[in-house]
């Protein structure tokens, strides 16, 4: 459910981004949502139809880019993808568990296209 607070907080985003520019419909943006943020696109999507309602950016398409946890380790410098299937925090080149998170907790909008 926190898919909706942080749906209400993207409307407000896209809503002030288009009215400061004075247009009358947002066609389209998209969404940058990092892994880490533990939100579920398709709840945002879903909730997105009902706080948009009867605005301008009702029809708008919504494209959201998952972006995974991005690392650097503070060993050797190696940025990597961290996942539980490979391996969790650990740095892939020397096993050392000394990273820092360098991606994967976006929550951006980018590429606002209006009218």
């Amino acid at each position: 459910m926190h898919e909706l607070s942080c749906t209400k907080a993207l409307f407000d985003t896209v809503i002030r981004a288009a009215t400061d520019a004075g247009v009358h419909e947002v066609v389209s943006f998209r969404l940058r949502l990092g892994v880490m943020r533990g939100y579920v696109g398709d709840f945002i999507l879903h909730y997105w139809r009902t706080v948009a309602a009867g605005s301008i950016a009702e029809r708008a398409k919504i494209t959201i880019e998952n972006v995974p946890v991005t690392m650097k380790c503070g060993r050797c410098g190696e940025v990597y993808e961290a996942s539980p299937d490979a391996g969790g925090w650990l740095c892939p080149v020397c096993g050392v568990e000394e990273g820092v998170i360098i991606s994967g907790n976006e929550f951006e909008v980018t590429d606002i296209a209006v009218r």
